[in-house]
């Protein structure tokens, strides 16, 4: 038996009691569940939860625990060692039957049957599979479409394909072209959230993009869907390209590929793809402060995320790195940063990289400003 992850302010990996009983348990995915877990206490709405590909129950009992508007939890995995075992790990942390339940299922399976289930009141689901989630993705959009409003949240682990290595997968998989580049991560992120969004306009959902994290080796969104079929047709123009230019990194988002640079060299793009905001600011406000109460051993990571990511969202789908864009000496990011902002443009760091810089000015004033 092991004691781990945080609840009621206490420290993280100290306070909630599991057993793993042979099952997959990751700790590097630990400041993804705080993250997750504050935007799950930062939405407006009482939630009755789906946790898919449960494993261990860490992220379920998480949720239920830390955020009093998590009012169910439903636990779903095909292994019966993990569905007994989640139910142990719910005792072991004081949860009661009627809020907290186990279902030994395949995932997709139940998904079809249960917007005719007892389940049907569920309007948060969780999904962490080993590897893509791309083929829940249209289970779940069958399976909730009478609904007329549900939070999904997804993680990715299959960054090969996400990220541009493996490019056939991608287009497979995601029905997408990715880039290998600078700005891979969130090239990743965005198509992953285009393929979410293309899956749910069959059904008339407008998507929300609420948070959308890349961090290690995952990628973590968090939508919410709304049965809107005007809407749904508006956010179109939020699904688009990126066109990159390998040579001299000039880069452009539109609702086509664009095949040249500026200065005629030839192109490289990713897409279709999500252009659109990527978090929603006010929620992510609510988690900074949420944050600061919870005495989570990577509190201050967590702050420098969500701060980022407030930041980054009203700037393109893209961002430059200096030591790929300028050869020699670069200025420092903050320095950087104030030069363009100097010149009239909007520029800021992102959470995508350590060193990366995002903003709507040209490259050649970008190439300027990096230069020392």
């Amino acid at each position: 038996m092991t004691k781990t992850e945080n609840t009621n302010n206490l420290m993280e990996e100290e306070d909630i009691w599991f057993k793993t009983n042979g099952l997959f348990y990751n700790p590097h995915m630990q400041l993804s569940r705080s993250i997750s877990s504050l935007i799950v206490g930062s939405l407006d709405m009482k939630l009755n939860v789906i946790d898919g590909f449960s494993s261990t129950g860490i992220r379920g009992i998480r949720y239920l625990k830390e955020n009093k508007n998590v009012k169910s939890l439903t636990f779903v995995d095909w292994s019966e060692n993990a569905i007994q075992t989640t139910l142990e790990n719910s005792k072991l942390n004081k949860l009661k039957n009627n809020k907290a339940i186990g279902v030994n299922s395949d995932f997709n399976r139940f998904m079809v049957n249960r917007y005719v289930s007892e389940f049907s009141d569920s309007n948060f689901i969780e999904i962490d599979p080993f590897g893509s989630p791309f083929e829940h993705i249209p289970i779940i959009m069958y399976a909730i479409q009478k609904q007329k409003e549900i939070i999904l949240s997804v993680t990715a682990t299959d960054m090969q394909v996400l990220c541009g290595p493996a490019k056939d997968a991608a287009i497979r998989h995601y029905l997408a072209k990715t880039l290998n580049n600078m700005f891979t991560h969130e090239t990743g992120t965005r198509v992953l959230l285009g393929y979410i969004f293309r899956m749910g306009l069959q059904y008339n959902f407008d998507m929300i993009p609420i948070m959308s994290l890349s961090f290690r080796h995952h990628i973590k969104v968090i939508v919410r869907l709304i049965r809107n079929t005007e809407d749904s047709m508006k956010s179109l123009e939020n699904l688009g390209f990126v066109s990159h230019c390998p040579k001299c990194h000039w880069t452009k988002a539109s609702m086509f590929p664009i095949e040249k640079c500026f200065n005629g060299h030839k192109t490289k793009y990713a897409g279709p793809l999500w252009i659109g905001r990527l978090h929603n600011i006010p929620v992510l406000r609510s988690a900074i402060k949420l944050n600061e109460k919870r005495d989570y051993t990577d509190r201050k990571r967590i702050g420098q995320l969500l701060g980022a990511m407030i930041e980054e969202n009203e700037l393109p789908p893209y961002f430059y790195k200096p030591s790929n864009v300028v050869k020699g000496e670069v200025k420092k990011l903050d320095e950087i940063i104030e030069c363009l902002k100097k010149k009239g443009y909007l520029a800021s760091k992102t959470h995508f990289s350590q060193d990366g810089i995002k903003t709507d000015a040209n490259i050649r004033l970008v190439e300027e400003c990096m230069k020392k």
